[in-house]
């Protein structure tokens, strides 16, 4: 199949999907999971770390049932959980990747929160080839497309794709950088001596809208796992938005796991951050 048919067909089992997580939520348990993270790691790290629900399997298990039917056993699978179905995917090694998160934010899912997404991409050879965020509990998701164009989709539960607009960050952007606590000193301070207020900030979603929205002018993440920076190549193939490596390279991305980092910012302030990353 190709990436625009099996675009078409996981967006809808993400719709589905997303109306499973919002028709759930307030009547399931957090049954956690064991999670090792490091030893400075807050409290609230952490529990988001361990929160696992029944939703976040079944959520799962409808995706990969769709990438089954879109490309056989022919793709390797990164998924959040630990699920029946990745038995159909034996392959370690390859070209093609799906990436799964069936609920990224189940903390915040379990408290009740709106700020909760269903996450895929395709990866194919270092290149992202799509990726779709969808917020049930918004009705908005927010994803790069294969033509390599980022969109916003508002009321996806109805419309689906067929309401997308292109995507675009605002023109101007408050001088804030958000990064995560892996990102080394040098850099905070090279951005700080710039004159850009650097605030750490975990929360790669939260994160990455403030971004998207205008609130700040950049996020700089260092060794993110994939699925929780999604949002990150919606900004960079947006009108006004940008991504590149540490260096201001082109991000190659990996088959799996961990993005070794990532800046994601407003083309507006471009030229200063890579001057900045360089």
């Amino acid at each position: 199949m190709d990436n625009d048919a099996a675009f078409i067909r996981l967006a809808a089992t993400v719709k589905d999907a997303g109306a499973l997580a919002l028709q759930k939520q307030g009547g399931v348990e957090n049954v956690g999971k064991e999670e090792v993270g490091a030893a400075n790691e807050s409290e609230r790290l952490k529990a988001m770390r361990r929160a696992k629900t029944i939703i976040d399997e079944q959520v799962q298990e409808m995706l990969l049932g769709t990438a089954a039917e879109c490309w056989g056993d022919n793709v390797v699978i990164d998924a959040e959980e630990q699920t029946s179905s990745l038995s159909r995917f034996p392959k370690r090694e390859g070209t093609r990747s799906l990436i799964i998160d069936p609920i990224d934010g189940t903390l915040e899912y379990l408290e009740g929160h709106d700020s909760y997404s269903v996450c895929i991409a395709l990866i194919e050879s270092g290149t992202l080839s799509f990726a779709l965020v969808y917020f049930p509990a918004r009705d908005i998701a927010y994803g790069v497309a294969p033509d390599g164009r980022s969109y916003v989709y508002p009321s996806f539960a109805t419309k689906e794709l067929s309401g997308a607009r292109r995507a675009g960050l605002p023109p101007d952007a408050t001088r804030i950088v958000y990064k995560t606590r892996r990102v080394p000193e040098e850099f905070e301070r090279r951005f700080t001596e710039a004159g850009f207020e650097v605030r750490g900030w975990d929360n790669y979603v939260q994160g990455l809208m403030a971004v998207f929205n205008g609130e700040a002018a950049g996020y700089l993440a260092c060794e993110p796992q994939i699925r929780d920076v999604l949002i990150g190549p919606v900004i960079g193939t947006a009108q006004g938005g940008f991504m590149c490596g540490w260096r201001g390279e082109k991000i190659t991305w990996p088959r799996s796991g961990r993005l070794a980092a990532g800046f994601f910012g407003n083309v507006a302030l471009e030229k200063e951050f890579r001057a900045i990353l360089s």
